[in-house]
């Protein structure tokens, strides 16, 4: 049995790891990546995490885009993981896909504690944390929004955050 120390090293490393692989991609392995689909594998993979809370989870709206497999799923899995770690008890967390012919839109939303305002510029910075004080309970390495971050810029992707205390975040990434 691996201790949570121990398991939170492997998760830091894997998630370094993946940042150095982001900032080195010379190449992509694009493909028709389906939104809708992209997001039901991530909830099922979050089922126990999303069940724990109590959380009422929502996949709607269709699109695709033209990218990398994986790095599509590591962006939505972060969001919608950290929209249910950050959410209250018996929450909420909508995933919103839309397409038109020239832009695809995911916009991951939450029911949650929100982010206060002075931490909002900072929120994709490597290691950033709004709170301190939940990194022990709620885990994670502090790295998921930067990872994110990253593949928006490798895709050429808007990423915008919006967030208020105890309302709730709403992340949105057009491609």
């Amino acid at each position: 049995q691996i201790s949570k120390e121990t398991d939170r090293m492997l998760s830091l490393v894997e998630d370094m790891l993946k940042l150095s692989q982001l900032e080195n991609t010379t190449e992509l392995n694009r493909t028709n990546v389906d939104l809708v689909e992209t997001a039901q594998s991530v909830a099922e993979s979050l089922e126990p995490l999303i069940k724990n809370k109590n959380i009422n989870m929502q996949i709607q709206g269709a699109g695709q885009v033209y990218a990398d497999q994986k790095h599509i799923y590591e962006l939505i899995k972060n969001l919608v993981e950290n929209a249910v770690k950050y959410n209250i008890e018996n929450g909420t967390v909508n995933v919103d896909i839309s397409e038109n012919a020239d832009k695809t839109t995911l916009v991951v939303s939450d029911s949650g504690i929100g982010i206060e305002s002075k931490h909002l510029s900072r929120i994709f910075e490597r290691f950033y944390r709004a709170d301190n004080s939940r990194s022990r309970t709620t885990g994670g390495t502090g790295l998921g929004l930067s990872i994110v971050k990253h593949i928006c810029n490798l895709y050429g992707a808007e990423l915008s955050l919006t967030s208020k205390l105890s309302a709730g975040t709403t992340v949105t990434v057009v491609f």
